[in-house]
């Protein structure tokens, strides 16, 4: 009974630390800062539990609190989950799910991975949201957008992959496409871009921005974009059928967008931490990825990273963001959240 109030106490005290830690992504600090921190508090947090618990036997008052109120943390995080999990606002969904063959996953150790069971990286999730804003010009009611996130052009899946992938995304054309970041993983994909998001139009134009992946060979990715027909929006906005299209590559990249009106605002953003300045900025809808859907997701607690915004359509005042899984990743891993493209049906309206 004692060992197991103690290792309840552990997953509690483990549970804030997520918290924690997810509370300082907010703020938008780098990755590498982010994961240090993270992996800081993870060895002192280890260090007392081994410690604490040498003591088991003959417990002392340390260890006395450190099991009650980690226990305590554990059993009220539970209930706190699931009670959120009860209540959540749903947004109104559709869903399709297409999946791949396994030739397009290459060989090798990644190649492997993608066919352990239950792997969902050979799979697509072309999922379809319908989205009420108060200012969304009369021209948008209706209209549909198609975001994509995280490419990820490398070896695992494969370049045929993408080009399906996409192909299936755009079954259903849209009348603005987003892109937001992480297109590339090596410069030298520059070449699949012809026929994949080179395949795409839309009426109301194709915009992008790029992400922390992007970074090295930065101005040769915008080029090679831009030569396709897509719209750059980094660091500025364009106007699109009475709204403003902007783009943030923050923190990694260039300036935040500047706003010319008081109209709609749409914002790219690869980040979704990101959220808290387009709020602030009157940003009505914000499109995000980065973060891949966490890669794995358990049931009611979610992903173990603690990362807030992971993946789905978020509301905070007027403000609405939505966060994609992205089509790709850098490890050949995902479980409980499959690749994935999001349509997003526009309407005007409370």
């Amino acid at each position: 009974m004692v060992i197991a109030l103690f290792i309840l106490a552990v997953l509690g005290w483990a549970m804030l630390l997520r918290l924690w830690v997810g509370w300082l992504y907010t703020f938008g600090p780098s990755d590498g800062l982010l994961s240090g921190l993270y992996l800081l508090h993870a060895a002192v947090l280890a260090g007392v539990a081994v410690w604490l618990g040498w003591g088991l036997d003959e417990p002392g008052a340390a260890t006395h609190w450190f099991v009650v109120l980690g226990a305590a943390a554990f059993v009220g995080l539970m209930a706190a989950y699931a009670w959120r999990w009860i209540t959540r606002q749903r947004v109104p969904t559709r869903a399709e799910v297409h999946r791949f063959s396994p030739d397009m996953a290459l060989g090798g150790l990644k190649g492997w991975a993608a066919r352990l069971p239950g792997n969902e990286l050979l799979s697509l999730r072309v999922v379809e949201y319908e989205l009420w804003f108060e200012r969304l010009p009369e021209a948008m009611d209706g209209k549909t957008l198609l975001h994509l996130t995280d490419t990820h052009f490398n070896d695992t899946p494969t370049r045929a992959y993408y080009a399906e992938a996409i192909r299936l995304a755009n079954q259903k054309p849209a009348d603005l496409i987003a892109l937001t970041g992480d297109v590339m993983d090596h410069l030298e994909t520059r070449d699949w871009l012809e026929d994949t998001l080179g395949q795409l139009d839309a009426p109301l134009g194709r915009y992008f921005i790029l992400g922390n992946h992007d970074v090295d060979g930065a101005a040769e990715r915008r080029e090679a974009l831009e030569a396709l027909g897509w719209v750059d929006t980094a660091g500025r906005s364009v106007r699109v059928a009475g709204m403003e299209v902007g783009g943030s590559e923050r923190p990694w990249m260039g300036e935040r967008p500047t706003w010319a009106g008081e109209g709609f605002r749409l914002l790219l953003s690869h980040t979704p931490y990101e959220f808290n300045w387009a709020r602030k900025a009157g940003v009505d809808l914000m499109l995000a990825g980065h973060l891949h859907g966490g890669h794995l997701r358990l049931p009611v607690v979610g992903c173990p990273n603690g990362a807030p915004y992971k993946h789905g359509v978020y509301r905070r005042g007027r403000t609405t963001l939505e966060v994609c899984a992205g089509l790709g990743q850098v490890t050949p891993l995902r479980y409980g959240c499959r690749p994935e493209a999001a349509r997003l049906v526009l309407r005007r309206g409370v």
